[in-house]
C-alpha cells in the first residue's frame, strides 16, 4: 500500500479512537506541588543580595558579553535588540490609552522596551539607555492604575517594572527607585489582596495562562520590593507558589497546551521566565522546569507546526507563526540541548528585518548557555493526552500531516471542535481551522465572548461552534459543551 495511502487510513481511524476513548478525571485528585519553604525568614535569608538577580546574574552576564564577540548567533540577536533599543529611545513615552476594558497593549509594549533597553544596558552600561528606562519608569509609575480590572495588565505591567529595578543595579535615581517600588507594591500586589484593599483574584488557583502570567509577575514584584516589604513579599511568592500547579497541570502527561498555540507561547513563556527568574534569585525554581510534561510541551509546540509552516491552529488561535526565531523554544533547547527546539537558522535572519518580541532580551540569558546534543528528528507519529488530546501523522519527505483534536467545548478559549481534524498534502492544507475573530471587534458590539454554557452567544460563531470545523454533526444540533471526548 502507497505509504501516504496507509497514513491517511491509519489517521481516519485515529479520530473514531480519539472520539471513543471517553473517561473522566477525578477533579479532585491531588496534583503535584511545587516546593514551596516560604516564609519571610526564607527570604530574607535566602533571596540573592547581588542584582541583576532576575533572569541574568553575574555569571550569565559575563558570559553573554563574551559571546556576542565570539558567537554568530548571539551577535546577531544583541544587535536586532541593540536597534529596536534605540529606536525606542526617539519614540513617545506611553500613555494610559484604554481599549475597551483593557490597558494590555500598553503594558506588553512596555514589556517589550525593557526587554530591549534593559538588556543593551547590562552589556553596555550605557547612559542614554539608562536614562530612557528612567523615564519609561516614570510615566507608567505615574499612571493612575495599571488597570486591576483586567489582571493581565497589571501583571505584564508589573513584570516590566521589576525587571526594569533589577537590570540597571540600583543606578537609578533613589526617588524613581522609590517611587517604582511604591508602585509594584500599591498597582501590582496589593490590589491582588483583599486584606490591603485588593480583591480575591481568580486567577491565583486558575487553569488557563492568566494563571502563568499573572502568578509570574507578581514573583518578579515580590522580589523586586523584599528588601522593603519582605512580609507582602513572601506570602505573595507563596500564594503563587501554591496557585502555579492549577495551570501547569495542563501539561500532564504529554505536555499537550489545552488553548494551543498562540496560548502555548503566551502561558509557556511565562513559566520558563518565572523559572529563570527564581533560580537567578534563589537558585532553584523550585520544581517548575521538572514539572510534570512540561518539558514534553515543547515536542508538542514543534509537532503542532505542519510542513507547510502553518499551525495545527485549534481553539483560539490562527494558523500563521512568525518568521523569527522562537526565544521560548530555545529555552527548551538550552535546558535539553535538543537542536529542534534552537531555530537556529531564523536567528540568523538580518537584525534590521526581526520583529522582535516582548521577551527577547530575557531570551538571550538561556540562549548564551545552549549545548547542542544528539536527538531524534521529529517523530512521524505522535499520540499526546490531557484535556485536550491530539493526535499527529506527518511525513516530512511529501508534506503529508494529519492532526486531529479530542477535548470539549468549556476548555479555556476552546471551541465546539472534538473530532476535528486538519489534512495538508504537499504543501496545500486541503482542510482547515477556521481560526479566531479579533476580541475587541466582538466585545465592541456587547457580544458575550467568554461565556461556555451551552446556549452562550459564543456557540453562534462559525469559528466557534462544530458547525465551522471539520467534525461530525447530528441533527443540526450544536455539540454538547461540557462532554469530553479523551485519548487513553
Amino acid at each position: 500500500m502507497n505509504k501516504s495511502i496507509a497514513l491517511i487510513v491509519y489517521s481516519i481511524l485515529l479520530v473514531v479512537y480519539i472520539n471513543n476513548s471517553i473517561f473522566a478525571i477525578n477533579k479532585d485528585e491531588d496534583i503535584p506541588k511545587l516546593n514551596n519553604p516560604f516564609t519571610e525568614k526564607y527570604l530574607l535569608n535566602n533571596l540573592s543580595r547581588i542584582k541583576p538577580k532576575m533572569v541574568f546574574n553575574d555569571q550569565i552576564v559575563t558570559d553573554l558579553r563574551k559571546k556576542i564577540e565570539t558567537d554568530p548567533l548571539l551577535r546577531n540577536m544583541y544587535e536586532a535588540i541593540r536597534i529596536k533599543a534605540f529606536e525606542i529611545v526617539d519614540e513617545p513615552l506611553l500613555e494610559r490609552i484604554q481599549q475597551g476594558r483593557r490597558i494590555l497593549s500598553v503594558s506588553r509594549n512596555m514589556l517589550y522596551r525593557i526587554n530591549m533597553l534593559g538588556v543593551v544596558y547590562i552589556v553596555e552600561n550605557e547612559n542614554t539607555i539608562l536614562e530612557r528606562i528612567n523615564n519609561e519608569l516614570l510615566a507608567v509609575c505615574n499612571f493612575s492604575d495599571w488597570n486591576p480590572s483586567h489582571y493581565l495588565d497589571v501583571a505584564e505591567m508589573s513584570m516590566a517594572v521589576a525587571l526594569a529595578l533589577d537590570w540597571t543595579y540600583d543606578r537609578l535615581p533613589d526617588s524613581t527607585i522609590k517611587i517604582a517600588k511604591n508602585s509594584l507594591l500599591e498597582k501590582g500586589i496589593h490590589p491582588s489582596w483583599p486584606e490591603h484593599g485588593g480583591e480575591e483574584q481568580w486567577w491565583v488557583t486558575h487553569e488557563n495562562n492568566w494563571n502563568q502570567v499573572c502568578n509570574g509577575a507578581m514573583i518578579a514584584a515580590s522580589i523586586a520590593v523584599a528588601d522593603e516589604y519582605p512580609g507582602v513579599a513572601a506570602k505573595t511568592i507563596k500564594r503563587s507558589l501554591d496557585g502555579l500547579p492549577h495551570a501547569l497541570k495542563q501539561y500532564i502527561p504529554d505536555g499537550v497546551y489545552p488553548e494551543w498555540p498562540v496560548y502555548w507561547s503566551y502561558g509557556t513563556s511565562f513559566s520558563v521566565l518565572t523559572s529563570a527568574i527564581l533560580e537567578t534569585a534563589f537558585g532553584t525554581d523550585f520544581g517548575h522546569s521538572e514539572y510534570p510534561g512540561f518539558v514534553e510541551s515543547a515536542m508538542f509546540k514543534v509537532i503542532c507546526t505542519s510542513p507547510s509552516g502553518l499551525y495545527y491552529n485549534f481553539a483560539d488561535c490562527g494558523d500563521m507563526r512568525s518568521q523569527e526565531g522562537d526565544v521560548v523554544l530555545a529555552w527548551f533547547a538550552s535546558n535539553t540541548g535538543n537542536p529542534l527546539f534552537f531555530e537556529r537558522e531564523r536567528f540568523l535572519m538580518p537584525p534590521e528585518e526581526m520583529n522582535l518580541n516582548r521577551l527577547n532580551g530575557a531570551a538571550l540569558a538561556w540562549m548564551c548557555i545552549y549545548e547542542s546534543e544528539t536527538f531524534k528528528g521529529v517523530p512521524e507519529v505522535w499520540f499526546g493526552r490531557g484535556e485536550n488530546p491530539i493526535a499527529v501523522f506527518r511525513q516530512d519527505d511529501d508534506k503529508y500531516y494529519f492532526a486531529a483534536k479530542g477535548g470539549k467545548g468549556t476548555i479555556s478559549h476552546g471551541n465546539l471542535d472534538a473530532g476535528s481534524f486538519i489534512f495538508e498534502l504537499n504543501g496545500v492544507r486541503w482542510s482547515v481551522d477556521p481560526g479566531v475573530q479579533p476580541y475587541h471587534e466582538l466585545e465592541e458590539t456587547g457580544f458575550d465572548l467568554w461565556g461556555t454554557s451551552q446556549d452562550c452567544d459564543r456557540w453562534k460563531l462559525l469559528t466557534k461552534n462544530n458547525f465551522g470545523h471539520s467534525t461530525l454533526t447530528v441533527n443540526d444540533q450544536l455539540h454538547l459543551v461540557d462532554v469530553s471526548l479523551r485519548g487513553r
